[in-house]
């Protein structure tokens, strides 16, 4: 397993089912500015003369924000530099998702969710998410609980004949960063867990992933070597369990 991929999808999409009307897409992202796109790359790392240098091209993800900040389109490509996948995301007045549609490299529609809002007995956001195949089928359904700071506390993962998959519980710390994910399977038992350490700035540096029964999986530590005048990292060094695997170039356009 690439675990910078997997850790990067972890952020993107934790983001993309987080946002609210309070906290968007850019906040969850820990991105500085008004980014208007923003191209994230990734390489495998070489190490010559106790250096780190950029080796073949793994993928590649663009993200494109609308005025509110949060991502209106995001795509996908391999290591050759083709389109594998685009997402576009349709918002309400109130910047809370309403639809998103996926479609494949030549354009046609993989599939699509829609997005309904309501709120619990406290007055705290329930998301409910329908996925559909392209003949609209659907696959599943994932509720999401928010807490009185409107931060994703809880995720159930159902399959398209109503049985649970898998749940999520999350926590935060008193600066509202994600610091532990637990996921469950539908009979209740820990599958795994992964833990999150930030710099003075918010940003994560540590991921650790853990097996249901405590083992290490994988501990990824993030080491930035570039910032923009912005202040957003634009090089960065991935480092799985001690290794150098990866190297991330990352490229925003500002308003």
């Amino acid at each position: 397993m690439k675990f910078s991929i997997y850790y990067l999808a972890v952020i993107i999409i934790f983001s993309l089912f987080s946002c609210s009307e309070e906290k968007n897409d850019l906040f969850y992202l820990k991105l500085k500015g008004k980014v208007v796109s923003y191209s994230y790359s990734s390489y495998e790392s070489i190490e010559k003369f106790g250096k780190f240098e950029k080796g073949k091209l793994q993928d590649k993800y663009i993200y494109i924000f609308n005025d509110q900040g949060n991502i209106m389109e995001n795509s996908s490509f391999n290591e050759e530099g083709n389109l594998t996948r685009k997402t576009i995301s349709m918002y309400d007045e109130k910047g809370n998702k309403i639809e998103e549609k996926n479609y494949n490299s030549d354009g046609t529609l993989s599939g699509q969710n829609a997005y309904k809002y309501k709120n619990d007995d406290n007055g705290n956001r329930i998301k409910e998410e329908e996925s559909f195949n392209s003949e609209n089928k659907l696959q599943g359904k994932t509720i999401y609980k928010y807490d009185s700071k409107d931060d994703v506390i809880e995720t159930n993962n159902y399959n398209a004949d109503g049985s649970l998959d898998m749940r999520y519980i999350f926590k935060y710390d008193i600066k509202g960063n994600k610091i532990e994910e637990k996921n469950y399977d539908a009979e209740g038992k820990l599958f795994g867990k992964d833990t999150y350490k930030y710099d003075d700035e918010g940003n994560v540096i540590e991921i650790t992933s853990y097996y249901g029964d405590g083992r290490v999986l994988n501990k990824g530590t993030f080491t930035c070597d570039k910032h923009d005048t912005v202040g957003n990292c634009t090089s960065e060094v991935f480092f799985s369990n001690g290794k150098a695997t990866d190297i991330t170039e990352s490229d925003f356009t500002y308003k």
